[in-house]
């Protein structure tokens, strides 16, 4: 079901004819669509029409007829909308997006000829369709910020039918509103954007490092986010559960010590200070929602984090609102999620959740954010290498040894030998006048076994990206805490476990050691699943849990600084000469 089917579903039922209007008001409206741009207004030049052809379409299909007249109800349609806008904020939205028209609408509020009139509707149904638009898709979907989301069919919407019902119900706002996602997640992050907003109000905290080597500072800083109580003179208790140990990340993956200058920093913060153990207690809380190291020591890391603005807290927020509205229908329950950069994956089943680290993509090959469904598991898999590794990886091998398939267990076939039955002799074959494109003529299959990269079970949700879960010969990555190493494929640290929850869900009657007894046998089994599992790969630098507490990582892609400055050109791109309008 999309997000919006239920609205669709009555659509035949409420489409009526529009009341007649004078011919010389739908010539002036057919004649504006038509023009690139609009008229001016007081000598002022006014933004162009983001939503042309539906506009069009919605026009034609009201026989040109002006559409925001107050409806049967009495309802003040176009104070409905102006409402909207405004509500928007809470998503994350900007209200004065050149492209809302608020400003236009307002001043266009009692039009005094033919062309205003026109003019008028003309905006308010633009504005309607881009808010609508981007309250269910997102501003940014499938565009060059969105460039890890191919894997995502675009949801169809038809925006000139849902105005036509808004219309003709009354209910402008609330139509709008039920576009935005229901998602739990998306809204619990709106909870904590109203909660630092709220924060930003009030003058935020300090924002210098260094003065965060005064505790009565620090207490004043971790109150205003909820870590610590000054009243009771202890730590708030936080809801949320970790799902991997809290690690201070550099920019590849390895884990930094955050004990910077800690004879200094830490002078009368210990276990054995007069300082009261809530105060280490909330630092403690505080570096879990960072996802640093977790010592209740003040050291460089917690006090630039301690220090960093409510207003770049916002933003983060904001940029993961956006991402959510990328996806379709998010289901609350019988699903896996993946978190990039959490490094974590949880599996929700009935309300039971399993919950484990997993190794992502590099910065050079990354995993996409995605949406897809599991449809089947592989026990003793083989390794078909992907086309990346191909060229960059195992042709510089074959040029510097012909034997390097044969001793790693790697079988050559032709790609046009679907059922990889004839396997080719790779010693054959001159590989210096190979190309990388010319590797694609072949197929390169890791066999089974302790070597194989996929380990003893993958999980397959077949996407147009050939990205799949899946077990790891190389389990020394889960200590030595470098989650960002794969070539874009999802290492899960827990395999058995997940394999086990999700095919009991449909089969009670298996268990671990029947797994275990399957896999041993070394021989390769498919599993289908009777219904498909919904899989969402994505990418959460902010959550908040029920009570709008904030949670943060790092943007170890740089997905939010891309985005942002997408965001930034984008409204820039549209901000056109307003004058009294702006």
């Amino acid at each position: 079901m999309v997000r919006f089917m239920s609205i669709l579903l009555i659509a035949g039922m409420l489409l009526t004819t529009a009341q007649a209007q004078p011919p010389s008001t739908q010539q002036e409206l057919q004649a504006m669509l038509s023009q690139d741009n609009l008229p001016s207004i007081d000598g002022k030049d006014v933004v162009l029409l983001s939503q042309r052809l539906k506009l069009q379409q919605f026009y034609q299909h009201r026989n040109y007829n002006l559409a925001w007249q107050t409806n049967a109800t009495g309802k003040d349609l176009s104070t409905q909308l102006l409402r909207a806008i405004d509500a928007s904020a809470d998503d994350g939205l900007d209200p004065s997006y050149p492209l809302y028209h608020k400003n236009l609408i307002q001043h266009l509020a009692q039009p005094q000829t033919a062309e205003e009139r026109v003019l008028r509707d003309l905006l308010l149904s633009d504005a309607f369709l881009t808010l609508g638009e981007h309250l269910f898709h997102g501003m940014a979907f499938g565009t060059t910020a969105d460039i890890l989301h191919r894997a995502i069919p675009r949801e169809t919407l038809n925006m000139p039918e849902i105005l036509t019902i808004a219309l003709q119900q009354g209910e402008v706002f609330e139509m709008l509103e039920r576009l935005a996602p229901k998602y739990v997640g998306y809204q619990n992050l709106k909870s904590a954007l109203r909660h630092y907003r709220d924060m930003a109000s009030k003058g935020g905290w300090n924002e210098d490092p260094e003065a965060y080597l005064d505790l009565e500072l620090v207490k004043k800083r971790l109150s205003i986010t909820g870590e610590f109580n000054d009243e009771l003179d202890s730590a708030l208790a936080l809801n949320h559960t970790l799902n991997t140990a809290p690690i201070d990340w550099s920019w590849d993956g390895t884990e930094t010590n955050d004990e910077t200058n800690n004879d200094t920093v830490m002078d009368g913060v210990t276990e054995t200070s007069s300082e009261p153990e809530a105060l280490i207690a909330a630092i403690k809380q505080f570096q879990r929602r960072q996802h640093i190291m977790v010592d209740g020591i003040l050291g460089a890391q917690t006090r630039i984090d301690l220090a960093k603005s409510v207003q770049e807290r916002i933003e983060t927020i904001k940029l993961n609102l956006e991402r959510w509205r990328w996806y379709g229908t998010l289901v609350d329950d019988n699903y896996i999620m993946v978190n990039i950069p959490d490094f974590s994956l949880k599996f929700v089943h009935d309300g039971q959740s399993l919950s484990m680290t997993v190794v992502v993509g590099q910065t050079k090959r990354q995993t996409p954010i995605m949406e897809a469904r599991m449809s089947y598991l592989v026990y003793n898999p083989y390794w078909r290498i992907p086309k990346t590794i191909l060229a960059e990886d195992i042709l510089p091998k074959l040029k510097a040894n012909k034997n390097y398939l044969n001793a790693n267990q790697i079988t050559l076939f032709s790609s046009v030998d679907n059922t990889e039955s004839y396997p080719l002799d790779s010693t054959a074959i001159n590989w210096h006048e190979i190309s990388k494109k010319g590797m694609l003529r072949y197929t390169f299959r890791k066999e089974p076994g302790i070597k194989n990269p996929l380990g003893i079970i993958k999980f397959m949700f077949p996407n147009s990206e050939d990205i799949y879960i899946h077990d790891t010969s190389a389990r020394y990555l889960f200590k030595s805490k470098s989650f960002l190493v794969s070539s874009g494929c999802i290492r899960a640290e827990k395999p058995m476990q997940l394999a086990y929850e999700i095919l009991s869900r449909e089969q009670p009657e298996i268990t671990l050691q029947s797994i275990y007894k399957q896999i041993q046998t070394g021989a390769l089994q498919v599993k289908h699943l009777k219904e498909k599992l919904p899989v969402y790969v994505t990418y959460q630098t902010a959550w908040a849990d029920a009570d709008g507490r904030l949670y943060l990582r790092k943007d170890v892609y740089g997905l939010d600084a891309n985005l942002l400055k997408f965001m930034k050109k984008l409204e820039s791109t549209y901000k056109i000469n307003y004058g009294i309008f702006s």
